[in-house]
């Protein structure tokens, strides 16, 4: 058979030409069968028929009696020695011509353009960046699928999405062999070597035969060259997530003014106060150390110039993450992770605290729980006021890491106790006060104060004695205001025409 690209001939059920890489396309079966149907058989010699010679009964018929004509032996003999003559000849030549044209020696491979023949004793080196041979790296090998009608890029794309026929482990510079492996079967197979130290990935196509004729000896693996169609799936370098993460939190923090309004501060009580409306703070924060920042955002859901309510939940705290794979398109989204309420005083003042620890920041909650008596066996004359912070993990969800309760029943005098907890699970006192000893406040940002504190300033909160900045309100607005300028500096062109603000 031959291929339908280059015309080179191939060794029957390959999956790939030995010359081009092109796929080739395998005769379907039965076609073959009706073909073979329809050709007529080849007619069969035809004998004389020889002549009626009255014969006398008993009488044998002379020696010279004319009968049926025979072929002469020796034209037959000839014949069939020139067809055994002719049909070595061709053996002799075909055998030559498959040994001279065997691809031996070394072939060098970068990417996954097209196949290269392999067999049990070829071996695999690949190279570094630094032209180096590695010596240390994870080979995986994936099955293709047997359709030929694809390109090579595709059916390693669909390979990678199952599970590797074989994985091994490869040290030193020798490489490897299809022999290191456990009884590989015949076929197209997608190696993945991937370098130890740096995990970066590289990927051939070979076509695999324990016993092929059209195998090379060696293979050398070297890297994509920049601009390669190998590396063409790999993201541009000049996709920045940070622009992009910018432009979807501008969307969403413009959703919220579209909503609430910007932030503004009004005097309130009589001049005694102040207070934040619309968006009051926006901030962009690395909760979870990844490199990429999240957006924390706090607004008022109602219009505190007409009438100014304060409730637990007039101001709503909202974190939004980034992720650079989400979306319709796969060019990112956002998605709400955490909300939680503000802090407030017996006095009226609303605020919201972060802590930081190892670079890393902390919402601080406070505020009355909700008891269920029934279930939790205590009079409803119990009380419980708890406090802690909130943490992001590594898959962007929050969880408390810090929970302390004071709970007690105004009913029975003395009846006060507290509990404490660390990462979701009781802890003793002085392991709690060990454990929150390392989490230092930050900052403090207010969204409604008393006139005195409209300067800002340092302030001491609860009894760690650890000092923290305090915002005031118009100082809290302003970092909104430079909050939303960084986004859309951030953000470039993408702020003109962004993308929806979220998957929530």
């Amino acid at each position: 058979m031959f291929c339908t690209s280059c015309g080179h001939e191939v060794k029957p059920g390959s999956a790939f030409c030995t010359a081009c890489g092109a796929p080739v396309q395998q005769p379907d079966a039965a076609s073959d069968t009706v073909a073979a149907a329809h050709e007529e058989p080849e007619a069969a010699p035809q004998e004389s028929a020889a002549p009626e010679v009255p014969v006398p009964d008993e009488t044998p018929a002379p020696t010279d009696a004319p009968g049926a004509p025979e072929e002469p032996q020796g034209k037959t003999s000839r014949r069939g020695l020139v067809i055994a003559l002719v049909a070595a000849a061709v053996v002799i030549v075909v055998a030559a011509a498959a040994f001279l044209l065997r691809p031996q020696g070394t072939a060098t491979v970068s990417g996954i353009d097209g196949a290269t023949q392999a067999s049990i004793v070829t071996r695999i080196r690949p190279q570094g960046e630094d032209e180096v041979f590695l010596t240390s790296y994870r080979v995986r090998l994936y099955a293709l699928s047997a359709a030929n009608d694809k390109l090579a890029e595709e059916l390693a794309r669909e390979a990678k999405e199952s599970e590797p026929v074989r994985e091994v482990r490869v040290t030193g510079d020798g490489g490897f062999t299809f022999a290191d492996m456990d009884d590989v079967p015949d076929g197209g197979y997608l190696v993945v070597i991937v370098d130890n130290d740096t995990e970066i990935e590289q990927e051939l196509i070979v076509e695999y035969a324990e016993d092929n004729d059209y195998a090379v000896d060696e293979i050398v693996v070297t890297p994509p060259a920049e601009g390669d169609d190998a590396a063409k799936d790999e993201p541009a370098e000049d996709v920045d997530p940070r622009a992009a993460s910018y432009a979807l939190y501008l969307a969403k923090c413009q959703e919220l003014i579209n909503t609430y309004g910007e932030g503004t501060a009004i005097d309130i009580w009589g001049g005694s106060g102040r207070a934040a409306t619309g968006l009051v703070l926006a901030q962009t924060i690395d909760f979870n150390g990844d490199g990429l920042e999240e957006l924390l955002v706090v607004y008022t859901t109602s219009n505190l110039a007409d009438s100014f309510q304060v409730t637990e939940d007039t101001y709503r705290v909202e974190v939004w993450a980034f992720d650079p794979e989400g979306g319709e398109d796969g060019e990112g989204s956002i998605a709400l992770v955490h909300e939680q309420r503000t802090s407030y005083t017996n006095g009226g003042m609303t605020f919201l605290t972060q802590y930081v620890r190892d670079n890393k920041v902390y919402l601080f909650f406070d505020g009355y729980d909700t008891i269920d008596y029934a279930a939790e066996g205590l009079p409803e004359s119990t009380v419980r006021y708890i406090e802690g912070l909130w943490g992001m993990q590594e898959d962007q969800t929050f969880a408390k890491v810090l929970e302390t309760w004071n709970q007690y029943d105004y009913e029975v005098p003395g009846g006060a106790f507290d509990r404490y907890f660390l990462n979701g699970g009781e802890a003793a006192a002085d392991a709690y006060e060990a454990e929150a000893a390392q989490y230092m406040n930050a900052s403090t940002y207010n969204f409604l104060e008393f006139s005195q504190y409209s300067d800002g300033g340092v302030n001491s909160l609860g009894s760690s004695g650890q000092s923290e900045a305090r915002y005031s309100v118009d100082q809290t607005l302003q970092i909104t205001r430079d909050t939303l300028a960084l986004l859309e500096a951030g953000a470039g062109a993408a702020d003109n025409d962004a993308p929806a603000a979220s998957d929530a």
